[in-house]
């Protein structure tokens, strides 16, 4: 598993008084697509934050079905990770790490929007799931690199967990 990290800050594990974690899906089906959330011009792969008392497998789990209503029963390779240390994030005296956990799915399950549960922001911002050809990623991704302040951070977060899934298509 490929791991990345960004440290320009030069922080020290000991500095660090803020810790969060998250899980990300990459949903690929049969067909090769990919299954995206879209929500005000930012796409990202599906998932969110660790919640007290839970494990990474767990949060992937609730998280993905949360956002695309899919009940995974199994547990999933992590195949990329980013760690992030950041100072005075998210507020002023913070000094933060972060880490994205990318887990691989294979799946034909469908979106099921009855067992999905947004949170209002998601709700406010008409998020959805949109199936995306794995050989269209990219150009979705150059084509709305201007939507959303986000883009330019999570598409490249977005094209690292790609090459680690191609790289792990590779040695598997």
């Amino acid at each position: 598993m490929k791991t990345i990290i960004h440290n320009n800050d030069n922080i020290k594990e000991e500095e660090i008084n803020k810790k969060i974690y998250r899980a990300r899906g990459l949903i690929i089906n049969s067909k090769n697509e990919i299954l995206m959330g879209e929500c005000d011009g930012n796409y990202q792969f599906p998932g969110g934050h660790l919640e007290d008392g839970e494990t990474l497998d767990e949060c992937l789990k609730r998280e993905i079905k949360e956002e695309t209503g899919i009940i995974l029963n199994k547990s999933y390779p992590c195949i990329y990770k980013i760690k992030y240390y950041n100072r005075d994030f998210p507020s002023t005296g913070d000094i933060t790490y972060t880490e994205f956990n990318y887990y691989l799915i294979n799946t034909d399950d469908k979106v099921n929007k009855d067992n999905m549960n947004l949170d209002e922001w998601e709700k406010e911002h008409n998020y959805r799931c949109v199936y995306v050809p794995l050989n269209k990623v990219d150009s979705l991704l150059k084509r709305t690199i201007n939507d959303h302040h986000k883009n330019k951070i999570v598409y490249e977060e977005i094209k690292g967990a790609l090459d680690s899934y191609y790289k792990y298509l590779e040695n598997n």
